[in-house]
């Protein structure tokens, strides 16, 4: 059994973003695929050396996060730390906003959703829109 050794959850998220090199010189496309507070798995189209620092940046809001890299797979996964304190607020927003929380594994035959909006303020938004 996997224990988790997390501080802060997880929240899986289906978001664009683009890394950022520290000087901002280049970028890479990306999609956001979890985020906690403190830190984000993101993955790239096409396999990428990062610099061991570099910014993840969310077009759809604007936010722009400075990173660690801790880890990264066949060079297209790469497991993020948020270094900037003062972005907490809004990775906690962005979380909000867009996470969806894994459900038990149903039957194939389902034919309900797999995942559903995480958040309250999430729900709230789609029985606004529906």
């Amino acid at each position: 059994m996997l224990v988790e050794r997390r501080k802060l959850p997880r929240y899986e998220l289906r978001l664009n973003g683009r890394i950022l090199s520290p000087d901002l010189s280049y970028g890479v496309g990306c999609a956001i695929r979890d985020m906690s507070e403190t830190g984000a798995l993101v993955s790239t189209d096409a396999p990428e050396q990062l610099p061991s620092r570099v910014y993840l940046w969310q077009p759809h809001t604007g936010s722009l996060f400075e990173c660690d890299v801790r880890w990264q797979k066949f060079d297209m996964l790469f497991g993020l730390r948020f270094i900037d304190v003062c972005g907490r607020a809004q990775r906690r927003a962005l979380i909000d906003r867009f996470a969806f929380e894994r459900q038990p594994h149903r039957p194939a035959n389902s034919n309900s959703r797999t995942a559903v909006p995480h958040s309250p303020t999430a729900s709230a938004r789609l029985a606004r829109a529906n």
